[in-house]
């Protein structure tokens, strides 16, 4: 069986068709209570478990290549270390290491941007909780000396 979870994402009546095609669920696509988005809706929680029980029996990643291939949005639900892994989060730099005072080294989110080849940088630690709450309150309300 497959071993995580995935997220299909059908939009529209054409996407379901294709679903229903490359997943071999011919019957579902002519099936009044799923012929537009809808009726989905409406049946929503019977065409999970009809689609659920044709995806279990599939393995490795099969589901997502074959949705794939046929033009439906679809893609794994990663675990945070399945994401930090990522090749392409890798290589874009997204997650960063950065010295947080008195904690040590810890990672970071970084911007996805690439801008003229340049990957943004984090060049500061984020802030403690309340850090700058006097600072923001002090700015935006025009008051001092407030404790939150």
């Amino acid at each position: 069986m497959f071993d995580g979870y995935i997220n299909i994402r059908v939009g529209n009546d054409g996407q379901f068709q294709r679903m229903c095609g490359v997943r071999d669920m011919p019957e579902l696509g002519p099936d009044e209570r799923f012929r537009t988005n809808s009726q989905r809706l409406t049946h929503k929680w019977e065409l999970l478990a009809l689609i659920g029980t044709r995806l279990r029996t599939l393995t490795g990643p099969e589901p997502i290549d074959r949705l794939k291939q046929g033009g439906v949005p679809v893609g794994a639900f990663n675990d945070l270390a399945k994401v930090l892994n990522d090749p392409e989060v890798r290589r874009r730099q997204m997650a960063l290491p950065i010295e947080r005072d008195g904690y040590g080294s810890a990672k970071v989110v970084n911007g996805p941007w690439i801008v003229d080849g340049c990957i943004s940088a984090v060049d500061r630690q984020p802030p403690r909780l309340g850090e700058h709450t006097e600072e923001i309150l002090a700015e935006f309300l025009e008051t001092s000396g407030c404790r939150a």
